[in-house]
């Protein structure tokens, strides 16, 4: 059985640098060249360098996104696997009051911003980035947003809330994979989870990232073990093809679809989170007192890091160069979101606890 309350916190780490790439891939998107690599344009040598090698690790934004629902998953799975199974009210009370009070807060502080700073764009800048705060959400669209119905609206307002809707949803069923995943061999989960993948509806499409989650939550002890256990040139081994995997869209020859890189991508995710949980030298390296900082941030950080960006250049783009505003995005974001997590995610936590115990 699995001791619920140790919290493994390399993952932690391992979640905070994740949000820490997402928050370089929207900055550099803010630059036409870096946004024509997402459709994979042309772009002159440097940005062709940082795109289609390893180093787009640094801003893998998608990529971030599958590993987020993956370890949610693997989190949200294991007091399944412990003697005293939570029970579906207080779980879902729960989860309503982590994801739903800052995501809500976010989206009526982009708003207030929005009328405040917006220009409707900036000449010069990718249409990803003026396609950003370009107008006030109608009544409909704010219902939508507000109930977490649809995606139609996220980019407008705060472009990352698009994951957290599927995230939300997605947790509303997500005991029923936990059974799936206890009851039922694991061959014909994986099996279950990949024709998952390829389905059209994103809920179930990404529900499969989940699933794999639970997987490796319910195994972690095993898949730790074999991590520990293999021999150094295998470690190194492992390191290689998880990069590869995670990075497929960028460092593979073939055009896959967007299902199958999700997938490919997955597997990526499922090899990092192995050697996290298995290698002293990964351990090591996340288990840094920063890192886990950066972890404990990390839905925070995922959240501010768009207003930020779109406050500062639109604030600040007459009197310092574009570049050099990008480029202190990261830092000020890190320094909102302590501020943020301190004073809008951590009571929300604690009203959801206070919530079910009252």
């Amino acid at each position: 059985m699995y001791n619920i309350a140790t919290r493994i916190h390399q993952l932690d780490a391992l979640r905070g640098l994740a949000s820490l790439s997402v928050v370089i891939h929207h900055c550099v998107l803010v630059f036409p060249l870096f946004f024509a690599t997402i459709f994979h344009q042309e772009t002159i040598p440097i940005v062709s360098v940082l795109t289609y090698s390893p180093l787009h690790l640094f801003w893998a934004g998608h990529e971030a996104v599958i590993l987020f629902f993956v370890l949610s998953g693997f989190v949200l799975s294991l007091p399944y696997y412990g003697v005293n199974q939570p029970r579906y009210p207080k779980y879902i009370i729960k989860r309503i009051f982590r994801i739903y009070i800052p995501y809500a807060v976010s989206l009526v502080s982009s708003a207030l911003l929005l009328q405040l700073f917006s220009e409707h764009g900036v000449i010069g800048l990718s249409t990803w980035f003026n396609d950003m705060w370009e107008h006030l959400p109608n009544f409909a669209s704010w219902l939508n947003l507000l109930l977490m119905l649809n995606t139609n609206d996220t980019h407008n307002i705060n472009t990352v809330t698009w994951s957290l809707i599927y995230e939300m949803q997605i947790s509303i069923i997500f005991p029923i994979f936990t059974v799936l995943v206890k009851k039922v061999n694991w061959k014909i989960v994986l099996c279950l989870s990949i024709l998952f993948v390829f389905h059209k509806s994103h809920i179930i499409h990404f529900s499969s990232f989940f699933i794999i989650g639970c997987l490796l939550a319910k195994y972690k002890n095993q898949i730790s073990s074999y991590v520990t256990n293999s021999k150094k040139i295998m470690i190194y081994i492992f390191y290689g093809i998880g990069l590869i995997f995670y990075l497929c869209e960028w460092l593979s020859p073939f055009n896959f679809n967007r299902n199958s890189l999700d997938l490919i991508t997955s597997i990526g995710v499922s090899i990092f989170i192995a050697l996290s949980l298995g290698d002293n030298q990964i351990k090591e390296f996340l288990l840094k007192r920063q890192l886990i900082y950066l972890g404990s941030i990390s839905y925070s950080l995922y959240l501010v890091h768009p207003i930020v960006l779109l406050t500062a250049i639109y604030s600040l783009k007459d009197f310092v160069p574009i570049y050099l505003i990008v480029a202190m995005v990261p830092l000020v974001s890190i320094v909102v979101a302590h501020f943020y997590n301190k004073l809008i995610e951590n009571p929300g936590i604690k009203l959801g606890r206070m919530f079910i115990r009252g």
